[in-house]
């Protein structure tokens, strides 16, 4: 059986990268309304706007229900972060979506872009990208000698890398061992 993130500098690399990618695929999808209840229900929590529910909030819902299941405390913990990684990206996406309005605003023209100014999903795919190659060049070739997690099971890597990573900063804080 292939041992994972056995190098210190590698599990301190996931525990920001594995967030950056969750993060970013949170921006992504936040500018994507579901399209049964697009136009129809409009959410309102602390800290962000009335805004649509999206794919970003049925994806930030799934994980945080999945992760208490899996394990109440360590997962109530985490679904905080994830709350914070959502309202962070739907704050991002509609501050752009904003900022292509004014500008339109200023143009008199009428449409403006489901994408906004754009700058949104450009930060995102430089922050997801960045976290991609730190985590396998970095990470795994140089640090750990080692392939990644993701190459033998996808499936796992998108459902509780997340949660483990998270993990490997609270065991390395000596919470929750």
């Amino acid at each position: 059986r292939q041992v994972y993130h056995r190098e210190p500098a590698n599990q301190f690399i996931h525990f920001f990268g594995v967030p950056g990618i969750l993060w970013s695929l949170l921006i992504f999808t936040a500018l994507l309304p579901v399209p049964v209840l697009a136009n129809r229900i409009e959410i309102s929590i602390p800290f962000a706007q009335k805004h649509a529910i999206t794919w970003a909030t049925v994806g930030s819902i799934g994980y945080s229900l999945f992760y208490i299941k899996i394990d109440p405390f360590g997962g109530s913990l985490y679904s905080l972060v994830i709350y914070v990684m959502y309202v962070s990206a739907v704050r991002m996406t509609q501050n752009d979506l904003k900022a292509a309005q004014k500008k339109q605003d200023d143009r008199h023209a009428s449409d403006i872009s489901w994408t906004g100014t754009g700058r949104a999903l450009q930060f995102a795919f430089v922050v997801h990208f960045l976290s991609w190659y730190v985590q396998i060049h970095l990470g795994h070739a140089i640090y750990e000698g080692a392939k990644p997690a993701v190459l033998d099971s996808f499936g796992g890597a998108l459902t509780s890398a997340p949660l483990f990573a998270f993990y490997e900063g609270l065991w390395y804080l000596g919470i929750n061992k």
